[in-house]
């Protein structure tokens, strides 16, 4: 079902309950904006924000999955040897029967109204699911929310993440936003932006890495240095960068 985030919020604050929404969207789209604006309007709700990346739980507000749900990734702990059995593993039920485990070595701290987790493309299907199978067992009803671009590659250690499966909508209620691209990106990068998008789906590395030297000779020139300098200014400009965003997206 497909409704927009805002609404989806209203009608949850007016009757909680367990609930699921999946936002995707790519490059443009804003989604991470989009969504924090949505939440900033209930503060008073308890919300705990978190990410598979330091970086990225940082710019939401929050912590790192392992942080926040209490987990050991070290060699020799149950979450490495889930990953470890199932890198490779393509059915569904057999992944949710293997990882059902997983449940039992996390632990929260904070009682949220509100669950947030960022780029949800990043992250195995199955461990998201138990995360969401832990707030949605207790007593007290949660409504997630997962951000995220379904075009990504899949996790390192996993054949889906939690836009490629539906074992969360047989389950619960669950609603499916797909943001669209800002309308400030030109026609021929759209078409560029597609194109790319067709070789991360049928997974062509070669056939994108040609795309790219082709559509972009430049990429053959550049080096360490360039790149050092690149990452130079675009830290200088960061904030003005933030501020545009902010007044267009």
């Amino acid at each position: 079902m497909k409704l927009p985030v805002n609404k989806v919020l209203k009608d949850w604050l007016a009757r909680p309950r367990n609930e699921i929404i999946l936002t995707s969207g790519g490059l443009g789209t804003g989604i991470t904006y989009v969504v924090q604006t949505c939440l900033s309007f209930v503060r008073n709700a308890i919300q705990v924000r978190m990410a598979y990346a330091a970086r990225i739980a940082n710019e939401i507000e929050g912590r790192t999955i392992h942080s926040t749900m209490q987990l050991d990734w070290k060699p020799g702990s149950v979450l490495s040897g889930i990953e470890k059995d199932l890198e490779n593993e393509v059915d569904v039920s057999k992944c949710l029967e293997r990882s059902a485990e997983f449940k039992e070595v996390m632990h929260c701290l904070k009682k949220p109204s509100i669950l947030i987790v960022d780029e949800i493309g990043m992250i195995s299907f199955w461990l998201l699911y138990w995360i969401i199978r832990y707030f949605f067992d207790k007593k007290k009803p949660v409504l997630f929310i997962g951000m995220g671009d379904w075009h990504q590659l899949r996790p390192v250690k996993s054949a889906y993440n939690m836009f490629l499966v539906d074992c969360l909508d047989k389950e619960f209620e669950t609603y499916r936003i797909e943001l669209v691209e800002n309308k400030r990106f030109y026609q021929m990068y759209e078409l560029v932006i597609e194109r790319l998008i067709g070789f991360v789906n049928t997974e062509d590395e070669e056939g994108l890495i040609d795309y790219v030297r082709e559509t972009f000779p430049v990429v053959d020139d550049i080096d360490e240095s360039l790149l050092t300098r690149c990452t130079i200014a675009l830290a200088y400009r960061n904030n003005t960068v933030n501020l545009y965003n902010k007044y267009y997206i």
